[in-house]
Order: C-alpha cells, then structure tokens, then sequence
C-alpha cells in the first residue's frame, strides 16, 4: 500500500512538473491597433521607446511574450488595469513581443524605411493614425491592413528600389492631405 502510494505520488510529480503552461496566443496586428487604443502609446511611446514610461525595447518583461501577457494583463494600463486584460493583454504582448522587439518584421515599417523611424513624416502619420484613424472602425480596418501588410511591403522595398520610391510618391501624397 505505502509502496503504491509513493509510486502515485512520484506519477504526480513528474506530470505537474513536466506539464507547462502553452504561451499565450495573440495577434499582433489588432495588438497594434490595441497599443495606440488603450493609451499605451502615452506612456511608452509611438514605437515604444519610452516617453513618461519606460522604454518596450528589450524591457526586462520583454524576453518573452508570457512575460509581457502577465504584466499587461495584471497591471496595464497603470490608470486601470480592468481596460486590457485576456484578449487584449494578448494581442498587445503579441504586439510588444513581435513587432516592437524585432520577433516579426524587427519593428520597421514602410515609413520608417523611408523617412527614418523619428522624422517628421513619420511622427506626423503617427498622429493620424493615433489621434484619427483609430477612432473609428474604418480608420481601425487601415491599421490592421496596414499592419498585416507591413512585413511584407517592407520586404519587397529592400529588393526593389523602384518600388521603394513610387510608394514614397503614394505616402508623400497621404502627407500633403493631411497637412490640407
């Protein structure tokens, strides 16, 4: 009986020990639209480099996207924690984890390949897309596109410069109605 006993006690043991947890599934592109929606943009920063928070590049919950689901899930945003929990601390860490750390197209998209991660044009779209677009369901459905189709617009502007300057055309164009 002792000997079955210590025999069902080791079984469990090995089995809770060896089973572990599946990280958290996410989608990266709504955790995008995600990041501008729930005022992570004003505390980390547009591209998450940190602003009156701390920096999402390589932050010490950043190793991992469990890591950043549990943070987020738990403790973001600070004001009220109750706004991105599950689903959206999901997508968001997927997005953190993804894109922002280098895990999906190394966090470059085609405007910063263009103009340059800080320049002006680049600031500028990001406040449309942060203050205009992600305001209505429209303006959500552009992120998201745009966010599915970056690593791959990315991709096909390093093996071809020709194209690489007719979309600048295109995006100077989205620039000039802007500033209208």
């Amino acid at each position: 009986m002792k000997k079955g006993l210590v025999f069902l006690m080791s079984i469990s043991i090995v089995f809770v020990f060896s089973v572990t947890v599946p990280a958290q599934e996410g989608d990266a592109v709504n955790g995008a639209l995600l990041f501008s929606q729930n005022f992570c943009v004003f505390c980390h920063g547009a591209s998450g480099q940190g602003g009156i928070g701390p920096s999402l590049i390589g932050c010490s919950v950043c190793d991992s996207q469990d890591s950043l689901f549990n943070k987020i899930d738990s403790d973001m945003p600070l004001l009220d924690p109750s706004l991105c929990v599950d689903d959206c601390a999901s997508d968001t860490a997927a997005y953190v984890f993804e894109v922002l750390n280098g895990e999906g197209n190394g966090g470059i998209c085609p405007t910063e390949a263009i103009y340059g991660e800080y320049s002006p044009e680049t600031e500028i779209l990001r406040g449309y897309r942060d203050n205009i677009l992600s305001k209505t369901s429209e303006g959500q459905e552009i992120i998201r596109l745009y966010y599915e189709w970056s690593p791959v617009i990315v991709k096909a502007m390093e093996k071809d410069e020709e194209f690489k300057e007719e979309l600048e055309k295109i995006i100077d164009g989205v620039l000039l109605l802007i500033y209208n």
